[in-house]
């Protein structure tokens, strides 16, 4: 008489089976569920990639989904074609008006890694007027564009705007077609080494440009484990390129169509908190991030950078949420 016979001949048997099978069959397609993370190119992401090259990703279905700006990876995690986002905190403050998200790491602050740039001519801040200037159409570039005219003593309408995505910023300049821009790495380095004068850095408005990881929270259920495996590995290859920067160096090089020697550089303009600085980023109540989101959106309100009437939906006291944090690396 075989196995199967004989446990079909047990209905409480069989049907414990059929439950054990399912249970099985369920986690294990949870297990398969993609976690998928947009990007930009930034030095401050790119640690997630330097993971996937060391292999710590290997075991888990994490996929790494590099888009051309950040304009596309906020219309991605809107549209649900990926699950995470890497995004500034005032990008990730307008997303949260429109669906709902979590905030669960901060990968960097700029310090310096965010510039305004001219052509070699333009030697002043003050010589911007009725000047054409490129700045990608987000949160960031307003940001930016916003603080640096504040310091020139110019109006919005002193100058002319020529809206480009990131990935467009180095064949505009190099076409002539604009006369200064602002831009980030690894782009603002490709434009200096051609000449591009800096006339304006991140370093100027101190921990105002701050990059985040955020999840969809409908994602979170069927992607625990993923998460958990996703910062572990961004703290442990930041950890790395603390410990082996030339290696790693190497490694990030033809991604960021830098030499590395340039991409060591890059890292310059950036602050990179550790996982023990995360932990206490999201400690306290109110949480120094909630008060940096509060700081933001005061800042955001008064430059016209969103609109009054998204405030309400809003929810910082349900944004921040720092359990997917590894306990060590």
């Amino acid at each position: 008489m075989s196995l199967l016979y004989s446990v079909c001949r047990l209905p409480g048997a069989f049907f414990a089976v059929l439950i054990l099978c399912s249970s099985l069959f369920s986690c294990s397609a949870e297990q398969e569920s993609p976690l998928r993370l947009g990007t930009n190119v930034w030095p401050g992401y790119e640690p997630f990639y330097l993971a996937r090259d060391l292999g710590y990703y290997d075991q888990n279905p994490i996929h790494l989904i590099e888009l051309k700006s950040a304009t596309e990876v906020i219309h991605a995690i809107r549209n649900n074609t990926i699950e995470a986002a890497a995004l500034t905190l005032d990008e990730a403050l307008l997303l949260e008006s429109t669906i709902d998200i979590c905030i669960i790491a901060v990968l960097d602050f700029s310090n310096g890694g965010d510039v305004v740039l001219s052509q070699p001519e333009i030697k002043s801040l003050q010589q911007l007027k009725e000047k054409r200037i490129a700045v990608e159409h987000n949160a960031l570039g307003a940001l930016m564009l916003n603080a640096m005219l504040k310091k020139a003593d110019l109006s919005i309408n002193d100058i002319e705007l020529i809206p480009k995505t990131v990935d467009e910023h180095v064949s505009a300049y190099r076409k002539h077609e604009i006369d200064a821009v602002v831009t980030f790495e690894p782009y603002s380095s490709i434009l200096l080494a051609e000449g591009a004068h800096l006339l304006f850095d991140s370093s100027e408005i101190p921990k105002q440009i701050i990059d985040v990881l955020v999840i969809r929270k409908d994602a979170v259920k069927n992607n625990t484990h993923s998460i958990e495996a996703l910062l572990h590995g961004f703290f442990k290859a930041a950890h790395y390129l603390g410990e082996k920067p030339e290696d790693a160096a190497r490694r990030m090089a033809s991604r960021l169509n830098l030499k590395p020697e340039e991409v060591l550089a890059s890292y310059a303009g950036l602050i990179m908190p550790t996982l023990e600085e995360n932990i206490i980023l999201f400690g306290g109540k109110p949480s120094q991030l909630n008060q940096s989101a509060q700081a933001m959106l005061k800042l955001m309100l008064d430059e016209k950078l969103i609109d009054r009437s998204v405030i309400p939906y809003v929810n910082l006291d349900d944004l921040f949420n720092s359990q997917w944090l590894p306990e060590q690396l």
